[in-house]
């Protein structure tokens, strides 16, 4: 983001520099020299001579400060340690280092130089009290390379009156809010811009149609600057005061909680001080999930009217979010991720949830025996570095990613952004000005491009976007936007280098199920009384199971319920498990056994061919020989389309199943549609599912579609096109291959009915049975079937999501919802069964 902002691509740069280091550079004797070393801009010279070397680091970075300290103790030199992670593991760092400072350092500090100097340091320092900020100096940025950071940070207030379970912040800063005064603000304000080394800019301000010099950027790193109503107020004031007298103008950003949305005079007075950005911690969607946080202070049903509000005021919000609590799902990640393209959020941070050492939340993990890993570098909210509840790790993992994939891609970030032009262009350059800044970003991005440290399709996307964005709206935040999308999206090509990629994690799964595929061969039996018109002729089919031994293997942990108690898949019309094998893979990285057969299909002209026979009785060997030979007690079914039909089939002919069979879902089953002929199934599937299917995705890839996108994204658009004419291609070419069992299989669809089949397995057999329906479906109309099934099955049993007939097949985008549902079906089942046990 720097380099970009500053038109420096050779400049190393980070957002700001520790606090810690030039306030105790301010609180150094003037007979001390202090030199102040920043790993992240600047490297770290171990043969140059110091007498004492002071190191700050938090939990991710205490494994590298150790190491640094480890090379200057070789070379003989004292090493003091403090911050965050000094405080709440005190022993563990002074294993490492020669004294430890816990909690603040201010009013300790000099009595530890003078011990020192004296040769009598002791080996921990602590103060008996938090010190007072309204002694605190001004930092001493002096000693700072300033022009290698965005913002400088300064604080005007410590501590925060609440207890969120999984935060450290009143460890160190307690639950007293101390305050600076506004001159002391002001005082640091001064000192800092006066330092400050970027060439000020001209823009024009839309709120006062004036011109000012923009002088900078400032972080206020207060744990909750509004904290104290009467204060934020006050400091607002005099930044504005300070703005307007010198008529300049800087930006700033600071972190407050949700409720600032609602307080209108405070928005005012930050917009006019020209605060720009609101750190805020959401945390969750979900209002028991913030309980079991102990935030008790958000309400989610009123998120989106603050973010609004905010908007309003020309401020972006930094929403910050986790996921991993007990509460996190599949279906919780997808309303997460409808949440930030809604409401138009381009900075996000998602964050792993970390029981960082000392907070409540490290401690009943601890309890629980749940902490896997206490290694320091491994807390960077970007790690599950605990078991989670609910989910395996694997799982978690694949979760955040799917979310990264969803929020930080260069085009997810561009297309929210947009939305935000109008409210957030408050800042404008001059219109000499926007040429020279269009050919300074134009210059920064093919450097990093040619340094590949920007994707060139990234490049290329900005070199598009960027004159109409910087010519004609002229706007920081469209500078801002353009940059942040490439930045976010660096960040996802990391974490995809890091964590590998949704399609690598799971090609060893795809290798799995076609190792573990077994042909079977059997003779046909009379099935319900009906002779074949071939006696001798015998069913071959192929089929798996992937039990949890198969995925431990390869990491993917399976809860307890769910081993030895398969999904048992079963597709539709000449779907083989090659075509189900996206589907497959995402059942198994949910942690889910699942076992499948690959329905016997034929010759193109097999006159003796009878799939209401065939997969009726490939069903009934296959389950067989899962209750026999591999030694599953129970299983649930999930019947796509026609298979529904051999499965009521096989139950209704074997009531001894159900107690084997614990629950089914059917997926946009037929057989429910009364009206139904052989003339109307043929000519709904030719026009809807084939000639308009293929017109609507040729539609998509041209990008002609108004619609709302199903993907999301122009890209994702063309990306569900591409698979919708991949998955009608597949099926109409096998549909006329297999001619002779097309034309059985759809005599058999128009003529055998459902409804009271299902009635009887529901209420005589005692069945689960659920529906999982797509709503453009285009070969069984989902009203028509929720309109039969609404009667039958008892509330909470049917779910109606978009997509066509074959799209959990084809495409990944509602895989989520359809294990949400699968969760909630098992879940129902197992409470009810724990009922009837204590009945």
């Amino acid at each position: 983001m720097g380099p970009l902002y500053t038109g420096r691509p050779n400049t190393r740069m980070a957002l700001g520099i520790p606090l810690a280091l030039p306030t105790l550079a301010a609180l150094t004797p003037p007979e001390h020299t202090v030199k102040i070393i920043d790993e992240e801009v600047e490297e770290v010279n171990f043969d140059e001579h110091f007498d004492l070397v002071g190191i700050t680091a938090m939990t991710f970075k205490a494994t590298r400060a150790y190491e640094i300290a480890s090379e200057f103790r070789k070379r003989g030199i004292t090493v003091v340690m403090g911050g965050i992670h000094a405080t709440v593991c005190p022993d563990e760092t002074l294993s490492h280092v020669d004294t430890v400072v816990i909690g603040e350092a201010e009013d300790v500090w000099p009595e530890l130089l003078r011990d020192a100097e004296t040769g009598v340091l002791r080996r921990v320092y602590q103060a008996r009290e938090l010190p007072d900020l309204k002694a605190s100096p001004v930092p001493r940025y002096s000693s700072v390379q300033n022009d290698h950071y965005l913002f400088a940070y300064l604080q005007t207030a410590r501590g925060c009156p609440f207890n969120c379970r999984f935060c450290s912040v009143t460890k160190v800063a307690g639950h007293v809010v101390r305050k600076k005064t506004s001159e002391q603000v002001i005082a640091e304000v001064d000192a800092v811009l006066r330092l400050n080394t970027v060439r000020p800019i001209t823009v024009i301000d839309k709120a006062s149609g004036q011109k000012k010099r923009l002088v900078g950027s400032i972080a206020f790193i207060d744990d909750n600057f509004a904290i104290d109503r009467k204060h934020a107020l006050s400091v607002c004031d005099a930044l504005s005061r300070y703005q307007e007298e010198r008529r300049i103008a800087f930006t700033w950003y600071t972190q407050v909680n949700y409720m600032v949305g609602f307080d209108e005079e405070i928005l005012r007075a930050m917009t006019r001080a020209n605060c720009q950005y609101l750190f805020i911690g959401f945390e969750n969607l979900d209002p028991e999930a913030l309980r079991s946080m102990n935030k008790k202070m958000n309400d989610p049903e009123r998120y989106e009217e603050a973010i609004a509000n905010i908007h309003r005021h020309h401020m972006r919000v930094v929403f910050s979010t986790i996921i991993g609590d007990d509460h996190t799902s599949a279906s919780s990640a997808a309303r997460l991720e409808s949440f930030v393209k809604r409401n138009h959020l381009v900075h996000v941070l998602l964050n792993i949830l970390t029981p960082y050492p000392g907070t409540e939340l490290a401690k009943e993990m601890e309890r629980d025996g749940r902490i896997l890993t206490k290694a320091p570098q491994l807390y960077n909210i970007r790690n599950v570095v605990f078991a989670p509840r609910g989910l395996s790790v694997t799982q978690l993992v694949d979760i955040y990613l799917s979310l990264c994939n969803s929020i930080f891609s260069y085009t997810s970030v561009f297309e929210r952004g947009k939305g935000l032009l109008t409210p957030m262009s408050r800042f404008k350059l001059p219109l000499l000005s926007r040429p020279p800044v269009l050919f300074v970003f134009t210059y920064v991005c093919l450097v990093f491009a040619l340094r590949r440290k920007l994707r060139w399709r990234v490049a290329a996307r900005m070199f598009i976007s960027a004159p109409r964005l910087l010519l004609l709206n002229g706007s920081l935040y469209a500078l801002e936007l353009l940059i942040a999308s490439a930045d976010y999206d660096d960040f996802l090509q990391s974490e995809s280098r890091r964590i590998g990629t949704l399609k690598e994690r799971r090609r060893p799964l795809k290798g799995l199920v076609e190792s573990e595929i077994e042909y079977y061969a059997h003779p046909f039996d009379h099935f319900r009384g009906r002779r074949m018109a071939c006696r001798n002729r015998t069913i071959s089919y192929g089929a798996f199971y992937i039990t949890h031994d198969h995925l431990d293997i390869l990491g993917i942990e399976v809860a307890p319920v769910n081993i030895g108690r398969p999904v048992l898949l079963l597709g539709g019309t000449s779907i083989p498990i090659s075509d189900r094998m996206g589907f497959i893979e995402h059942l198994l990285a949910a942690g889910y056994e699942v076992a499948s057969i690959e329905n016997p299909i034929g010759p193109p002209l097999d006159f003796y061919a009878n799939p209401a026979l065939d997969r009726a009785t490939a069903l009934r060997y296959f389950i067989e020989h899962l209750a026999k030979e591999r030694g599953v007690a129970t299983l649930d079914i999930v019947a796509q389309s026609y298979s529904a039909f051999e499965t009521i089939r096989v139950l209704m002919a074997n009531p001894s199943l159900c107690t084997l069979v614990r629950s089914i879902i059917l997926i946009n089953p037929p057989g429910l549609n009364e009206n139904i002929t052989f003339v109307r199934h043929v000519t709904r599937f030719l026009t809807r599912h084939f000639a308009r299917g293929y017109l609507e995705a040729l539609i998509r890839l041209l990008g002609l579609s108004s619609a709302p996108p199903r993907g999301g994204t122009p890209r994702e658009k063309r990306a569900h096109a591409r698979k919708e004419a991949q998955g009608i291609s597949i099926w109409m070419a096998k549909t006329v291959i297999n001619l002779m069992r097309t034309f059985r299989e759809v005599q058999d669809i128009v003529t055998f009915r459902i409804k009271e089949p299902i009635k009887s397995l529901q209420n005589q057999h005692g069945y689960d049975i659920n529906a999982f329906l797509q709503s453009d479906d285009q070969v069984v109309p989902a009203p028509i079937t929720e309109a039969a099934l609404k009667d039958i099955l008892p509330p909470g049993h049917i779910r109606i999501v978009a997509g066509g007939h074959n799209d959990l097949f084809f495409q990944e985008w509602q895989r989520n919802e359809f294990i949400a549902f699968l969760k909630e079906v098992r879940s129902r089942q197992n409470s009810r069964e724990r009922y009837s046990h204590s009945e």
